[in-house]
């Protein structure tokens, strides 16, 4: 019977000491232990760099879907991210065509503008939140530009996208994971109202939505999670 080789650097990603700087130890894992099972985590550590470049380019031999192994996945978690060829190559190729059809210069001009008007409202103030009131409404005003999509409030948003992202950790903090799948339903319904709506959608969700309209609904599917996940 193989043994799964245990990990001899401790390696916890939610450590304060880890949060707060992550280099020491993945440095200690990649000069004692660059490929190693972690128990915690249920999964293996890749921590050298060419490995993890096989790893993400080699999809015969290894799987992002986890239905490759046998695992049920939920059909809202089937996007670009999870997805292995064949199966992700449409969805891939509808959402970087269209990407390509975008006027991206006037999309960083709109950018630009946004930033320079914010950052001389802000000017006057002796102290301000960089995260709340610069990078996060910027971000939220790119993507929705981008999209073609009407931005919902910002602190709504604010609040379901760190809530969806903590939830990654679930994990290792089961405390994460019920409010990160209500995170993802609130989510799914502003995304699915993006793809029910009539008329001529804009952006590059419109683009995406004309180039795929008769693809048939696996595809919309996969199409409707990517969206979801790029936003």
């Amino acid at each position: 019977m193989a043994v799964t080789p245990t990990c001899p650097v401790r390696y916890d990603p939610l450590d304060e000491a880890t949060l707060a700087d992550p280099y020491p130890v993945l440095a200690a894992l990649r000069a004692q232990a660059p490929l190693v099972w972690h128990d915690i985590m249920e999964s293996w550590l890749v921590t050298g760099y060419d490995d993890c470049v096989r790893v993400l380019r080699d999809h015969e031999s290894f799987a992002r879907d986890p239905r490759r192994l046998g695992r049920t996945v939920p059909e809202a978690s089937l996007s670009v991210q999870v997805l292995d060829p064949p199966h992700q190559a449409a969805v891939r190729s509808a959402f970087m065509t269209s990407l390509h059809a975008q006027d991206l210069p006037a999309l960083q001009e709109r950018a630009r503008r946004d930033i320079t008007a914010r950052l001389e409202a802000l000017a006057s103030q002796p102290a301000w939140d960089v995260m709340r009131e610069l990078a996060q409404p910027v971000a939220l005003d790119a993507i929705a530009d981008l999209l073609g999509v009407t931005p919902p409030p910002l602190t709504e948003w604010v609040q379901v996208s760190d809530t969806i992202m903590r939830s990654m950790d679930g994990g290792l903090n089961p405390d994460l994971v019920e409010p990160g799948r209500l995170a993802r339903e609130k989510l799914s319904k502003l995304v699915a109202s993006w793809f029910t709506t009539t008329g001529s959608p804009a952006g590059l969700l419109g683009h995406v939505r004309a180039c795929t309209a008769d693809a048939g609904p696996e595809l919309a599917r996969y199409v409707e999670h990517t969206a979801r996940v790029m936003f």
